[in-house]
């Protein structure tokens, strides 16, 4: 009775926010990634932007996943504002791939005309393209800006819907290699890094204060 009592903690507001939060980053993702399959069998040059990972790729994701963090660990001052514009570039892509949807289904529900303006890229934009890429801008300026923690949710949720989209997993054996080995990543460097490396790395870094904020390394 006592267990059950203890895990009344669940209902609290942090625990059902945070399992909330992943049960639909997960629903997102995979809907998101479904269509844009979809949206590949139409459109063949969609197919060059993603990424079936094959054995060797599934290996290398936490190997360099290890290095990016040792590097974090040990040059977080000179690689911290690097680290920012890579962040905010992804940003910016991964928050526009996932608005799109959106923005075709509100254009094609009011019948909107939207003429193409621009070429930049070897790709075409229309007019509310244009305006979407700027609004994706405006929002990882503010994050920049302001460091706030619903914009940094926000963005770093729609950089795991795109990356979901984009990179694929042929078969579940190598889904189970990568699952595995991202386990063993975790468990390594949260729980035995400080016997190595006299600190612990995965909180080190996650707790660093860089100029402004950037917390997606864990």
């Amino acid at each position: 009775m006592e267990t059950l009592w203890k895990l009344l903690y669940l209902l609290e507001p942090a625990p059902v926010t945070l399992i909330v939060t992943a049960v639909a980053v997960t629903f997102g993702s995979a809907f998101r990634a479904l269509n844009y399959g979809k949206e590949m069998e139409r459109n063949l040059d969609l197919s060059e932007a993603s990424i079936t990972l094959d054995r060797s790729q599934a290996l290398m994701i936490p190997v360099m996943s290890s290095c990016s963090l040792l590097l974090m660990f040990y040059l977080f001052s000179s690689v911290s504002q690097l680290l920012t514009v890579f962040t905010a570039i992804a940003s910016v892509s991964s928050l526009f791939f996932c608005l799109s949807p959106f923005v075709a289904y509100i254009k094609s529900c009011y019948g909107l005309a939207d003429p193409f303006v621009s070429r930049c890229c070897a790709k075409s934009f229309t007019r509310i393209e244009g305006l979407l890429l700027l609004s994706c801008f405006l929002i990882v300026a503010a994050w920049l800006v302001s460091g706030h923690w619903i914009l940094n949710n926000l963005l770093g949720i729609s950089i795991c819907i795109a990356f979901v989209s984009h990179v694929r997993l042929p078969n579940m054996k190598i889904c189970a290699m990568l699952l595995a080995c991202l386990f063993v990543y975790d468990i390594f460097w949260v729980f035995f890094s400080e016997r190595f490396f006299g600190a612990n790395v995965m909180v080190s870094v996650a707790t660093q204060q860089a100029s402004k904020s950037c917390s997606y390394s864990g």
